[in-house]
């Protein structure tokens, strides 16, 4: 079953873009693990010092994976960004029809 990890940021004022262009520093490594099926960084529309990441796995156990390989990678290069630990939830993904969102 296809799952998401959904990520809560939560940043010092003043330093979304940097955080954003070091996570899109570990894209190719976030990219290339076994069970990726997309990603989505979200910027808070009424906060810029806050954003969400949702990505997308294959399923429980690539998502896992990557979470223990790739993830405490990611947080570390952003820890003196962060104003707290990033918080996270895992859900199953019902739904997923993403066709045309960049068409």
């Amino acid at each position: 079953m296809t799952v998401a990890r959904i990520v809560w940021w939560k940043l010092k004022p003043g330093t979304r873009d940097e955080a954003t262009g070091r996570l899109d520093g570990h894209m190719n490594e976030i990219k290339g693990q076994d069970g990726y099926r997309g990603f989505l960084l979200l910027h808070s529309a009424d906060n810029p010092d806050r954003f969400t990441v949702v990505s997308i796995w294959e399923n429980e156990q690539t998502m896992a994976k990557a979470e223990k390989d790739v993830y405490p990678k990611v947080v570390g290069s952003m820890s003196d960004l962060l104003t707290e630990a990033p918080v996270v939830a895992h859900q199953k993904v019902h739904t997923l029809d993403m066709a045309k969102i960049l068409a």
